[in-house]
């Protein structure tokens, strides 16, 4: 990893786990906190995460899970396209990052 982080991406990886929470019914109020706490520390200058938030605080209390889908609805959109890696590319990485015979052998479970 190269260390830098997208304030976009770590929001809303946030906001995805408390809407998930909220449709699951499993929604507690430290979740809505570290919700907010995401929204002020990763994107607090983006008034359309700001509207997301209160619109999902509004809603939560008539309809948890109808909340969490809106605030999912409103992630797709609002994410930036991601180019995720093929598998191979992944899987001949970990192959090279390999430091002992021993983690390519077959009876290791490794494999």
């Amino acid at each position: 990893m190269n260390g830098r982080k997208s304030p976009r991406v770590a929001f809303g990886l946030q906001a995805a786990t408390v809407a998930l929470k909220a449709k699951a019914g499993v929604l507690t109020g430290r979740d809505q906190i570290v919700l907010v706490e995401a929204m002020f520390d990763w994107v607090d200058d983006d008034p359309f995460a700001r509207d997301a938030v209160r619109d999902f605080f509004a809603a939560v209390r008539i309809d948890a899970a109808r909340a969490g889908d809106r605030l999912l609805s409103w992630l797709d959109n609002w994410l930036p396209e991601m180019d995720f890696r093929r598998p191979e590319g992944v899987l001949r990485g970990i192959e090279a990052e390999r430091i002992h015979d021993w983690c390519a052998r077959k009876d290791c479970g490794l494999e």
